[in-house]
């Protein structure tokens, strides 16, 4: 499957590149794609601008669920709160010409901006020179805040790796991608806590922690 939408101009021969092999596709989802609509919370009544309360289904039938609810952990809805059992295709998710594997994830260092990884990612493909997007996720094992504070991702990076090679890749995780908003305080904060860090393809394909 090649998911490909609106690219500009030069989308017609980009993508005629991409199915004839001269090009590596390297994109990655920005969203979470469900199995079926199944996943998704019942609908629910709410006001429409005139004050009556009607559901979504009496407006339209094509309308089962009520996505006016934008709450993410109340509505079991991201790639941080679903059940991984309902996604086909999760968050940070793409293929490609070549597959990757990840080894000797090290915490190199801290500063006032943030914690400094390296991690060796090698690209498993003897032809093929492409790219991978490294992606880091973190928790606070310790938060206050309980099971709506899932793991998220922290960090980012996309290397270009060439054919057999293994390249070692520095992260950072800042400190300011891992805040909270405290209600107490009512400002962002970084919790104090022991914070598990994952690091890999996908929202849940992460080998190294």
């Amino acid at each position: 499957i090649v998911y490909q939408p609106y690219a500009g101009e030069y989308d017609n021969k980009a993508l005629a590149n991409i199915l004839y092999g001269n090009d590596a596709p390297t994109g990655r989802l920005t969203s979470t794609w469900y199995k079926d609509d199944s996943a998704l919370s019942p609908i629910s009544e709410y006001s429409i601008p005139d004050g009556k309360t009607i559901t979504l289904s009496d407006l339209d039938p094509r309308y089962e669920y009520d996505m006016t609810n934008a709450d993410a952990y109340d509505q079991n809805l991201t790639y941080m709160y679903c059940n991984e059992n309902d996604v086909t295709y999760e968050f940070g998710y793409g293929l490609g010409y070549a597959d990757f594997s990840y080894s000797n994830l090290k915490v190199v260092s801290t500063s006032d901006e943030g914690i400094n990884l390296t991690v060796d990612v090698k690209n498993n493909s003897s032809t093929v020179t492409t790219s991978e997007v490294v992606q880091v996720y973190a928790r606070n094992n310790d938060t206050d805040y309980g099971d709506a504070m899932a793991t998220r991702l922290a960090a980012f990076e996309k290397v270009e790796i060439g054919a057999g090679k293994t390249v070692t890749v520095p992260l950072t995780i800042k400190y300011d991608d891992i805040e909270i908003w405290d209600v107490n305080s009512a400002s962002y904060i970084v919790e104090d806590g022991t914070y598990s860090i994952k690091v890999g393809h996908t929202a849940y394909d992460t080998p190294l922690s």
